[in-house]
């Protein structure tokens, strides 16, 4: 190759512990309407736009 090359940093920066109990508390249910879930977006200081991108 003669291409530039260079080092990428990897593995998780967000936390060395991983719980179910908090991952399935901040994950809305497959079930919920749209008004839960922008409600539940809201409370996490995301917007509509945020919802229709993420969803």
């Amino acid at each position: 190759y003669k291409k530039p090359m260079w080092d990428v940093l990897t593995g998780r920066r967000d936390g060395r512990v991983s719980l179910l109990s908090e991952a399935n508390a901040n994950i809305p249910s497959p079930l919920s309407n749209f008004s839960t879930l922008l409600q539940n977006f809201s409370s996490k200081g995301l917007g509509l736009e945020d919802l229709v991108v993420l969803s």
